[in-house]
């Protein structure tokens, strides 16, 4: 009998594909057709059953290789609703796994554009009744910014009136003014009391004369006139003894106390507050009757920057109808409502291309190039900030993985510590402070890497 010179005491070690000197007991280079079970060893791989030749909506059996290098996977919403699917060109055929009937699939407007890969370009990630596709070779875009001209109107505010005062008002290189009576001495008639020295005669006066300048329209609203040029236009105010009685303003204000309670519907200032851009936010304002008036200032986005992601360059969804049919459609992911693009910018895959979606503790994450980007908590299509002046819990996170060298993150496995990401060469370890993600609370490090 042969010496005995190695004892394997099972082969549970899964194929390994380094040299024999450096494998461990039990793995192997190659298995075919074997399932390795802890409890059984190793074990025949489970067989399938044969449901049912897969034919298309005319029941006409589907011809070989009509799907090569399609993109097969299953969808497996309980036990009664499972089906397989194909992405092939720019379509995507569905059948049910209990019986083998096709089901009807239906676009949404420019969707079938999306479908633009081959099997090992789509990513898919499926919750409940709806699929997400990923196509990793579209870059993200953003939707252009608006159209907009600047300090096209400005915003006259009385603060005091008084004796002998004048009150000048200049746009570009004209200027209007009203001088008030020295004192009560001079007025002759009780109309001159109502009519001169008072706000009313003031803003009135200036009012009348502000309309006279060629493209101006100027409005009177409270304490306030609102002006508005066809041009971009300049604007000096003053009044009072001191100068100070009166003040105006056409983009910004360096404090939101100087906003008038009465202002023109969807009249947009900035508060600027200092010299630094990270504290600086956009407020409009709201007419109670949606003209002018009564309202409030509410925080608003830049009049001239996108208001968010392009709906079709970002994964589709394929939604399982109530009916049993499907419907492939662009996501409407939720538009930048306030802010800039400092103060709450786009999430950094924009310009790059989505590798994976994923789904972790109640948020939507993306994962491109280096970074991993999470929707705001239970509002998985909201990837932007709610508020530019605070920041709190439940909003976006958007953090890169810090390395010495470049790691284009492609898979993300969800463990007991947080979430373990794995680029070519590195892997890394995504945790939250006490166990939760928050856009101040969140690191990532690097756990494993194949250099020293």
């Amino acid at each position: 009998m042969a010496s005995v010179t190695q004892r394997i005491p099972n082969f549970l070690g899964g194929v390994s594909q380094q040299t024999d000197d450096l494998k461990y007991p039990g793995q192997l280079t190659k298995a075919d057709n074997g399932y390795p079970d802890p409890t059984f060893g190793l074990i025949k791989r489970p067989g399938g059953q044969f449901i049912k030749d897969l034919r298309d909506s005319s029941n006409n059996l589907i011809a070989p290789n009509t799907f090569s290098n399609g993109k097969w996977f299953s969808i497996f919403r309980d036990e009664t609703e499972q089906y397989l699917v194909v992405i092939k060109g720019a379509a995507i055929s569905i059948w049910s796994l209990t019986d083998g009937t096709p089901r009807t699939v239906t676009y949404g407007a420019g969707a079938t554009a999306y479908l633009t890969g081959s099997k090992d370009d789509y990513d898919i990630l499926t919750i409940n009744d709806y699929t997400f596709i990923t196509n990793k070779l579209v870059t993200v875009t953003t939707s252009a910014a608006p159209s907009y001209t600047a300090r096209t109107r400005g915003t006259v505010v009385l603060k005091d009136v008084a004796y002998g005062a004048t009150y000048k008002v200049k746009i570009d290189s004209t200027t209007k003014s009203y001088t008030t009576f020295n004192s009560e001495a001079t007025i002759t008639t009780p109309s001159q009391t109502q009519n001169t020295v008072n706000a009313d005669a003031i803003l009135n006066a200036l009012t009348t004369d502000l309309n006279t300048i060629s493209g101006v329209t100027a409005t009177r609203i409270g304490t306030t006139i609102e002006i508005e040029k066809t041009a971009a236009f300049s604007l000096e105010v003053s009044g009072g003894p001191d100068g100070d009685a009166m003040f105006g303003y056409q983009e910004s204000v360096d404090n939101i106390s100087k906003l008038p309670s009465k202002a023109k519907h969807n009249r947009i200032v900035q508060i600027s507050n200092s010299n630094q851009n990270q504290d600086n936010y956009y407020v409009k304002f709201i007419a109670d009757d949606g003209v002018s008036g009564n309202g409030y200032w509410e925080e608003t986005i830049a009049p001239n920057v996108s208001t968010g992601l392009t709906a079709s360059t970002m994964p589709h969804q394929l939604v399982r109808n109530a009916n049993g049919t499907f419907t492939f459609q662009q996501v409407s992911w939720e538009p930048r409502l306030v802010g800039d693009d400092e103060t709450n910018e786009h999430p950094s895959f924009v310009g790059n291309q989505i590798q994976q979606l994923f789904f972790y503790n109640n948020r939507l994450g993306f994962l491109s190039e280096e970074n991993v980007c999470l929707s705001q908590a239970g509002d998985y299509f909201n990837l932007y900030n709610n508020s530019a002046l605070t920041s709190v819990a439940s909003d976006p996170i958007d953090i890169s993985c810090s390395s010495i060298r470049p790691a284009k993150l492609h898979g993300v496995v969800p463990v007991a510590q947080g979430l373990l990401l794995f680029s070519r060469s590195q892997q890394f370890l995504m945790q939250g402070s006490q166990g939760v993600f928050t856009p101040g609370g969140t690191t990532i490090k690097t756990v494993y890497r194949d250099w020293e």
